[in-house]
């Protein structure tokens, strides 16, 4: 669980080939995201081109098959997705090792994905993720019982002491911290890279435009009602679905207005314009920049910006192939000169590294934090040698600046479990629900 950006995919490359050394490797299976699969087996040609490393294509399973059967040891790397879809096939093979690469990917175990995971042998699992928590501790315990099955104890009275409460007791959060200590590894960057350049924050509060605002009220008061129809009609519970579509609206209008169907908007939003600026200046100084934004039309739209500007643009989303993307990466990154990467957050922003890019820019904030620093931190990582400028795009007196509250309450979770600071008080868990008076705060 270090802290994203140490090397966890090479700390685990380094200790494969000390048991392929030691004649003790045997057959590893080795679990990924899609958007990793390329970046393991890169960083395995060039840090430890001795260990055997096989990719998982269906077309290939009896050829693998043969190979695993056999006593020489292999490594087969394999998606989360067609580990899913092919998991009789893993379950009747011998594993020695299992590694689960971003395991936040199996953070739900009442999901398919976590339950394989869990039945699928092997004489040892690691799960490496730079967010263990990113919600609350359910998500936590998935991860503990697959490295190490019971080490939480039983889920029904885990979950009556740390998931259901409204608060946690402050003597609770010590046990299970003193209980995880010989589990987890958790290291930080300012205890590992002292060299590391720093990295500063620079949240920007953008001022509406007056046609922008108007469409921002609009919006919010036709929402409102709909929401309030919808709440005395079917209760809270069942008017989730139409609060998170009108957040979603009101978050569209922050970034772009025109991406909301029926909805004219004809001048350039207020961000764009700034980030616009802001790039031409990045690159013309021979600087590359990230941009992640978290809406496939601003995406476009800023890329078509780009390519007006004549600034050299790449881009990735969850649409590419895995060729067209590992194409796009490469591209970037051998790129001479400066040049700007854009993307979707949850497309990239695990697994990669960008240390070519010196500067990042989040388009919209995003509810978790834990998600908005793994995207920051595929440039802020080993590798990095220069100062890491992040800017934080919010719209002044709209919904964003009231996301931002959320979610300090979400990172207490975190530090009250990971950090070496002794938890000094009980702690207040939230909803996953939406309450009529979140949403009524939320656009306030």
């Amino acid at each position: 669980a270090d802290d994203m950006g140490l090397g966890k995919t090479l700390q685990t490359l380094s200790f494969l080939e000390s048991l392929r050394q030691e004649g003790e490797l045997g057959n590893a299976l080795i679990v990924v995201p899609t958007s990793l699969v390329y970046n393991w087996k890169s960083e395995s040609q060039k840090f430890t081109p001795k260990l055997p490393m096989l990719q998982f294509q269906s077309k290939d399973k009896d050829v693998l098959s043969e190979r695993l059967k056999s006593n020489d040891g292999a490594i087969l790397i394999v998606t989360y997705g067609l580990m899913t879809e092919h998991e009789e096939y893993f379950k009747q093979h011998a594993w020695n090792i299992h590694v689960y690469d971003e395991a936040q990917n199996i953070k739900n175990i009442v999901t398919r994905r976590a339950t394989i995971v869990r039945q699928i042998p092997a004489r040892f699992k690691l799960c490496l993720t730079g967010t263990p928590l990113e919600n609350h501790l359910g998500e936590f315990y998935s991860l503990m019982d697959t490295a190490v099955s019971g080490s939480l104890g039983d889920y029904d009275e885990y979950k009556k002491t740390y998931i259901s409460p409204a608060v946690i007791k402050k003597t609770d959060m010590d046990f299970l911290k003193v209980k995880i200590k010989p589990l987890v590894l958790r290291r930080t960057k300012k205890e590992i890279l002292k060299e590391l350049p720093d990295k500063t924050v620079t949240i920007m509060k953008i001022p509406f435009s007056d046609e922008q605002r108007k469409i921002y009220r609009d919006v919010a008061l036709s929402w409102n009602q709909k929401v309030k129809d919808s709440v005395k009609e079917m209760g809270e519970a069942k008017s989730q679905m139409i609060m998170l579509t009108a957040l979603l609206r009101l978050r569209q209008v922050c970034s772009d207005p025109s991406s909301i169907p029926g909805v004219k908007f004809q001048e350039e939003p207020p961000k764009f314009g700034l980030l616009r600026e802001s790039l031409i200046n990045i690159v013309e100084s021979g600087e590359s920049a990230i941009v992640f934004t978290q809406f496939i039309p601003s995406l476009e739209r800023i890329l078509k910006t780009l390519k007006q500007e004549n600034i050299p643009a790449f881009s990735l989303d969850g649409r590419m192939t895995k060729a067209k993307r590992e194409e796009t990466l490469h591209g970037f990154n051998e790129y001479d000169g400066g040049a700007v990467l854009c993307m979707t957050l949850k497309t990239g922003g695990v697994g990669l590294n960008l240390t070519k890019a010196s500067y990042v820019f989040h388009m919209e904030p995003w509810w978790n934090p834990a998600v908005e620093n793994q995207a920051t931190d595929r440039v802020h990582r080993i590798g990095q040698e220069r100062h890491v400028q992040v800017y934080r795009y919010l719209m002044e007196e709209s919904v964003e600046e009231k996301i931002e509250f959320l979610k300090e309450r979400k990172s207490s979770h975190f530090q009250a479990l990971f950090s070496d600071v002794e938890v000094e008080k009980d702690i207040h868990q939230t909803s996953s629900q939406i309450t009529q008076d979140d949403f009524e705060y939320l656009l306030s």
